[in-house]
């Protein structure tokens, strides 16, 4: 269970799908993430209310899962300022795998 204290905002950001190659050696690689979305996940209701936050996660995932910048194959990382981070990826329709099936060569052969 959490309280959610006087933070109440988080941000979405799209991870990128490739990211620099070598090793770091502690001097760290710059990565581009693009900000998608920013919001007040909490309900003015629930602010200072004990909710489990697992299940208001789940909650969360699935109304962004309908945003028009979420896309199939995306991942999205979800970064609040109450110290909760999450990930979630839009999975492909059954039309979209069955398409993609159809069109793309995974195997790398003819």
């Amino acid at each position: 269970m959490i309280v959610f204290p006087d933070g109440n905002f988080c941000r979405v950001f799209k991870i990128p799908s490739n990211y620099p190659t070598g090793f770091c050696f502690g001097e760290g690689r710059p990565t581009n993430f693009q900000m998608m979305d920013w919001f007040n996940p909490i309900e003015p209701d629930m602010v200072g209310v004990d909710i489990n936050w697992e299940e208001y996660k789940e909650r969360l995932k699935e109304w962004l899962l309908e945003k028009s910048y979420v896309k199939a194959g995306c991942n999205y990382l979800v970064i609040t300022d109450f110290n909760e981070v999450f990930m979630f990826r839009k999975a492909y329709s059954e039309d979209s795998e069955k398409f993609l099936s159809r069109h793309v060569n995974v195997g790398g052969g003819d």
